[in-house]
């Protein structure tokens, strides 16, 4: 019955309010619609301007720490002003040069490391009959050949003393990966080339010509050329902290070597035409199933300090040097920079494993020169002989 609906009107009480109903009359629109904006006060106009102004303060503020700690707002322009400096400063330093062989002519870049002589890559002078260097300000000089070292893939001219400028040479024992250099070497005309990256790992090698292995070298991720192998690596001070190579077959590379091995081998070509680097006389490879890694003996040469020490097939060696001084060797690379940069005669304790067991044997280096005589095959499958 309709008395018994709760929601009949009829029921009694007040009309509910106009906006809990779905409809409204038109006499009550009033009630929805302010019939006058209040006035505000002058104060209040003045605390709300500084409620904005503080506002916009803070975000500014914000703006600015983010812009601060946002090196690709504030560091580039700092730090491309820092390569200008190097560049201008070492230019002078860094000379094109020119090996030709009969019609042909091949440029590569070399660093004039003091008055008068000039240090480039072994590789780019190989075969050729007249060598010269172009300097920044556009003068060609004809170099000499002192002698040329293929286990490090340097080699050393002279050139007129005053026509050239000698680098500052700073020191690679101190670098680190990640620490970031610049590349410099001749580019095309006067201008030179440059490229800025940053170190990846060290004790890298390369193998060129007849099987001449070059390790210890310092990667980056640079893209030098053929014709910049020779040029200088910078570190932020300015100070050639390593000399560009880029492999005869590779295009391009990131390839240098460090430039306390650049100063001893440039040394030993000027004083005696010719480089001693150690020999132990193994084939190895990397060992990937050892924590730490380390280089796996493939095979020894017969008569080599490796043979006398008593090593055979199958030997972890992990570390290498004397007494107290003994460097992890993680990988064949490593074995050859630690073995090759000792003077033959020199006695080192190599540590290794045999058999899970750890043993460590004295081994006096015999000289690299004779490696190619006495070596004779490689064992089957890839490897490296030190």
């Amino acid at each position: 019955m309709p008395g018994n609906d709760p929601e009949d009107e009829s029921s009694g009480g007040p009309p509910p309010d106009p906006s809990d109903r779905i409809w409204v009359h038109p006499s009550e629109l009033t009630s929805f619609v302010a019939r006058s904006r209040p006035r505000s006060s002058r104060r209040a106009r003045w605390v709300a301007l500084a409620a904005g102004l503080a506002v916009v303060a803070t975000v500014a503020g914000i703006a600015a720490l983010m812009t601060v700690n946002n090196p690709s707002k504030s560091a580039r322009p700092a730090r491309s002003g820092v390569v200008q400096r190097i560049v201008a400063t070492l230019a002078p330093s860094v000379v094109a040069v020119r090996a030709a062989r009969g019609d042909e002519t091949s440029q590569a870049s070399g660093v004039c490391v003091q008055a008068g002589q000039i240090v480039t890559s072994a590789h780019a002078l190989d075969g050729a009959s007249a060598v010269a260097v172009v300097t920044s300000d556009g003068r060609t000089l004809p170099a000499g050949v002192v002698a040329s070292d293929p286990v490090s893939d340097l080699a050393v001219l002279t050139v007129d003393g005053k026509s050239t400028q000698p680098a500052q040479l700073g020191a690679s024992a101190g670098l680190e990966v990640g620490q970031q250099v610049v590349g410099v070497a001749a580019g095309s005309g006067r201008h030179p080339w440059v490229d800025v990256g940053e170190i990846g790992s060290f004790n890298r090698a390369f193998v060129w010509g007849d099987g001449v292995s070059v390790p210890g070298l310092i990667q980056t991720n640079m893209t030098a050329g053929t014709a910049h192998s020779g040029g200088a690596l910078v570190d932020d001070r300015g100070a050639v902290v390593g000399i560009l190579v880029v492999p005869p077959d590779s295009s391009t590379a990131g390839l240098a070597v460090p430039i306390d091995q650049a100063r001893d081998v440039a040394a030993q070509l000027t004083a005696r035409g010719a480089v001693e680097h150690g020999w132990l006389g193994v084939w190895a490879t990397d060992d990937t199933d050892r924590v730490g890694g380390g280089a796996r003996v493939q095979g020894v040469v017969p008569g080599s300090p490796a043979d006398e020490a008593g090593m055979v097939q199958g030997d972890v060696i992990v570390e290498v040097g004397k007494a107290g001084t003994m460097t992890a060797v993680a990988s064949v690379s490593q074995l050859m920079s630690e073995v090759g940069k000792r003077k033959p005669g020199d006695r080192v304790s190599v540590t290794l494993y045999r058999d899970r067991g750890k043993r460590r044997v004295g081994v006096e280096l015999g000289d690299q020169r004779d490696a190619a005589v006495s070596a004779g095959s490689a064992p089957a499958g890839p490897g490296n002989g030190q």
